[in-house]
C-alpha cells in the first residue's frame, strides 16, 4: 500500500491497516520480507462488520488486535492459503481515538467510550470508575480523537494525555494510571506526539538520516517488544523534544535544533599518516547557504584524547553570523581525535551545508 494509518510487525509479517482506498482493509507482506506486498504469503482481508476506519493494530500475545471506533477485532495466524483470519470481539463500542490505547505486555489499556479498560484479548476490566466522568468533562469534545496513551515503564504508569477547552487540540494535561498500584493522578505538560524509544546514552537526532541515535537493534524489536522500548519521547507543539526514562524524575525538555554532525575523526591518521598523533585544529572554513534571514551558525569542535572506556567528547562552541561577510572561524584546539557539529537554534532556522575545510598542524610542527 502507498499509505496506511496503522502499521504493526507481527510474527514474521508487516501488517498495514486503513490503507489507501479502503479504511477497513488490512494488508500483510510476504513472510520475512517487509516490502513485498504482492508475492508469496502476502495478502489482505477486510473488516466488513460495522462502519468506521481501522485506528490501530497492536500485538497482544499470539494475536493482533485491530481497534476501530465502534468495534474491536482479533487477528490470528491460520497458515496457507489464508494466512490470517479475524474475529470480532466487541461491537458498538471502541476507543475514542486512534492513539487512545497502549500495550502493557499481556494486556492492553485504552480510553473507550464507556470507560478506561484493560483488555487481554477476551475479557475487559474497567479501571477508571472513579475518574472517568472527570476525564470526559476535562477533554475538549471536539478533539476527542486527539487523546494519546503512552506507557512510562519506570514508574509503571500509563499517561492519557488530552486537549482541554482552549488548547486547540494540543494535549496539555494527562490523567495518569499506575497499573501496578491501581491508582490515578493528574499531570500537566504539552504533548503533540508521543512514542517509545530505547535510549543508550543521550537522546540525539541524526539529521543526516532523519532517525534517532542509531542502535544495534532492529526496528522490529521496537514495535513488538515492550521491554525493548523503555523510553517515551514526547514532541511538543513548539518543536521541543522531552523524554521520560529510567534516569529522570520527570520529563526533561530538549530543544529540537537543525543539526549536522560528523563522527569522531583520527586526524593524525587521515592527514599525517600518524594514527593517534596530537594535532592542532587552527581554522574551520564552512561552505553554507542560509535559507532565510541572517542568524547564527554554531560551529562546535569536539575533542577527545582517548578511545573506549568512559572517554567523552569535549565540545567547544564558535559562532558565524550567516550574513555573507564571513565563512570561517579561528579555532586553536589541540587533541588526538576531533568531531564537528554545525547547528542553528530551532526548526525556523534552516541551512544547507555543502562542505567544510579544517586546517590542522601536528603539535609543534607549523
Amino acid at each position: 500500500p502507498t499509505t496506511a494509518a496503522a502499521v504493526a510487525a507481527f510474527q514474521t509479517y508487516l501488517l498495514a491497516g486503513n490503507v489507501a482506498g479502503s479504511v477497513r482493509k488490512i494488508q500483510w507482506t510476504n513472510s520475512g520480507v517487509n516490502n513485498d506486498w504482492t508475492t508469496g504469503d502476502a495478502g489482505n482481508l477486510t473488516l466488513f462488520q460495522d462502519p468506521g476506519p481501522i485506528y490501530r493494530l497492536l500485538p497482544l500475545g499470539e494475536t493482533l488486535v485491530a481497534y476501530r471506533p465502534l468495534s474491536i477485532h482479533i487477528l490470528f495466524f491460520v497458515g496457507s492459503p489464508f494466512i490470517f483470519a479475524q474475529r470480532q470481539i466487541l461491537t458498538g463500542l471502541g476507543p475514542i481515538g486512534p492513539r487512545a490505547m497502549a500495550s502493557l505486555g499481556e494486556r492492553h489499556i485504552y480510553w473507550g467510550r464507556e470507560g478506561i479498560l484493560l483488555f487481554d484479548g477476551a475479557r475487559r476490566e474497567h479501571v477508571g470508575h472513579d475518574v472517568f466522568d472527570a476525564m470526559m468533562t476535562a477533554v475538549d469534545p471536539q478533539f476527542l480523537t486527539s487523546v494519546q496513551a503512552f506507557v512510562n515503564q519506570k514508574d509503571r504508569e500509563v499517561y492519557f494525555a488530552y486537549p482541554g477547552a482552549g488548547d486547540n487540540g494540543v494535549c496539555k494535561n494527562a490523567f495518569v494510571y499506575n497499573y501496578q498500584e491501581g491508582t490515578w493522578r493528574e499531570d500537566a505538560f504539552t504533548v503533540a506526539a508521543a512514542g517509545p524509544w530505547r535510549r543508550f546514552s543521550t537522546v540525539a537526532w541524526n539529521a543526516a538520516v532523519e532517525t534517532w541515535a542509531a542502535s544495534p537493534f532492529s526496528w522490529l524489536e521496537y514495535v513488538t517488544t515492550t521491554d525493548a522500548s523503555p523510553v517515551v519521547l514526547i514532541g511538543t507543539d513548539t518543536g521541543a523534544i522531552s523524554f521520560l526514562d529510567t534516569a529522570t524524575v520527570n520529563e526533561v525538555g530538549v530543544a529540537r535544533v537543525r543539526t549536522a554532525e560528523t563522527g569522531l575523526l583520527d586526524v593524525g591518521a587521515k592527514v599525517f599518516q600518524k594514527p593517534g598523533a596530537l594535532c592542532t585544529c587552527e581554522q574551520i572554513k564552512v561552505e553554507f547557504e542560509q535559507q532565510g534571514s541572517a542568524y547564527n551558525l554554531e560551529v562546535w569542535v569536539g575533542t577527545q584524547n582517548f578511545l573506549g572506556g568512559n572517554a567523552q567528547i569535549t565540545w567547544t562552541q564558535y559562532t558565524i553570523l550567516m550574513d555573507g561577510t564571513k565563512q570561517f572561524v579561528d579555532v586553536r584546539q589541540t587533541a588526538r581525535y576531533f568531531a564537528f557539529r554545525f547547528q542553528t537554534q530551532g526548526i525556523s532556522q534552516p541551512f544547507r551545508l555543502s562542505g567544510c575545510v579544517a586546517t590542522f598542524a601536528l603539535r609543534g610542527d607549523h
